[in-house]
């Protein structure tokens, strides 16, 4: 059995950051987040859609949410909002 002090529980919690992006950008947006493997993972809403939902650890979302600030500043994205989930 583990030991509570072993991890802290609330860097297990999710959060969410909801982003738009132009729907040929998806692809070079999955490659470039799997090159930081397991910071998040990132979805889209429907399979028409190009609004993408990116869950990431607590513990990770400084690093995910400075990395996705990033590619709106290279105008790959734009995020829309972030919630814990």
């Amino acid at each position: 059995m583990l030991e509570n002090n072993l991890f802290n529980l609330d860097d297990t919690a999710t959060v969410n950051v909801y982003a738009e992006t132009k729907k040929e950008n998806i692809f070079y947006l999955r490659v470039i987040l799997e090159s930081y493997e397991g910071l998040a993972i990132m979805t889209t809403m429907n399979k028409e859609s190009t609004l993408l939902k990116f869950a990431c650890l607590k513990c990770n979302f400084k690093d995910c949410f400075n990395l996705l600030k990033y590619l709106e500043d290279e105008n790959l994205l734009s995020i829309k909002n972030h919630k814990e989930g």
